[in-house]
């Protein structure tokens, strides 16, 4: 004696019901990429970052000079306050007569850091695909000298920014968030100060 057995029953989906779920989709997909970047290109005024700052006499990068220094600097800001420090790492004299500075107006975004210091408006660029900066990439950059061709002069910043240093040398000021992702525009700006 035969059993009849069910027929097993297979899922279809019509094409207007398919068409629907890969335009519902696709919505959904460029909707959370747009809210992806602007959530991570919003500028922010709470930050942590380190760099360094360089100074040449030479009035450009790498030119033979009486004075070079390199300092290690730490920035960290709080709704848009916080401190700048310089510790001095490189074997020469200090020429800075300022090593902590406050600063204020702090706003960073996935495209400049800017910042005022001691009253001096400072911008940085953010450079991800620089030539001529290739190991600084992925960083917040300004640059300036008053020798230096101009494709080394980036954001805005002056040796007189900082006391100490002559007008005429050159300064690169470089900061980066910690563990910063490589590559990555936007990208993670930092938590800021705990």
């Amino acid at each position: 004696m035969k059993t009849e057995q069910p027929e097993p029953h297979s899922f279809r989906i019509s094409g207007k019901v398919l068409i629907l779920i890969i335009v519902v989709a696709t919505v959904a997909g460029i909707a959370l990429t747009a809210a992806s970047f602007y959530l991570n290109a919003a500028p922010t005024k709470t930050t942590s970052m380190l760099g360094t700052l360089t100074v040449n006499s030479g009035g450009q990068l790498d030119v033979p000079a009486s004075y070079t220094a390199t300092y290690n600097v730490s920035l960290n800001s709080n709704e848009g306050s916080g401190t700048m420090n310089f510790t001095l790492i490189s074997k020469t004299s200090d020429a800075l007569t300022m090593h902590n500075f406050t600063i204020t107006d702090v706003v960073a975004n996935a495209y400049n850091l800017n910042m005022t210091v001691s009253g001096q408006a400072v911008e940085l660029s953010w450079i991800n695909n620089s030539t001529v900066w290739k190991q600084n990439n992925e960083s917040y950059f300004a640059s300036w000298g008053p020798a230096a061709p101009a494709d080394e002069l980036v954001g805005t910043i002056s040796p007189t920014d900082f006391p100490g240093l002559q007008p005429a040398y050159y300064v690169v000021l470089i900061l980066t968030v910690p563990a910063q992702p490589a590559d990555t525009i936007p990208f993670e700006i930092g938590t800021g100060p705990t």
